[in-house]
C-alpha cells in the first residue's frame, strides 16, 4: 500500500460512515521497498471484478490458497471460499 485517504478527510462535517480509499502495487518482482509488511484484507474488499469466478473453481482456490501460505503466517482456509 502506498497511499490511503479516508472519505471523512474530503469534509468537515463529521460523517456517520466512512469509506477508506488505498492504494496498492502489485508486481511479480522483489520491489525494492523498504519496511515491508504484509497484510490479508478481508472482508468488505473489492480485488477486481473476476475474482469470485475464479474462486469457484477449486483447482484455482487451492493454489491461491496455498500461495498465500508461503506469505502469511496463517493462510485462510480454501474451504471457507464461497463464490458468490
Amino acid at each position: 500500500m502506498v497511499a490511503s485517504r479516508n472519505s471523512q478527510e474530503y469534509t468537515a462535517q463529521p460523517l456517520d460512515s466512512t469509506t477508506s480509499y488505498l492504494v496498492q502495487v502489485y508486481s511479480r518482482e522483489n520491489l525494492p521497498v523498504h519496511g515491508v509488511q504484509r497484510f490479508c484484507f478481508a472482508g468488505d474488499t473489492f480485488f477486481g471484478r473476476y475474482l469470485a469466478g475464479k474462486l469457484a473453481r477449486p483447482t484455482w482456490r487451492e493454489g491461491w490458497s496455498n500461495g498465500c501460505g508461503s506469505l502469511l503466517a496463517a493462510p485462510p482456509s480454501s474451504s471457507t471460499w464461497k463464490a458468490s
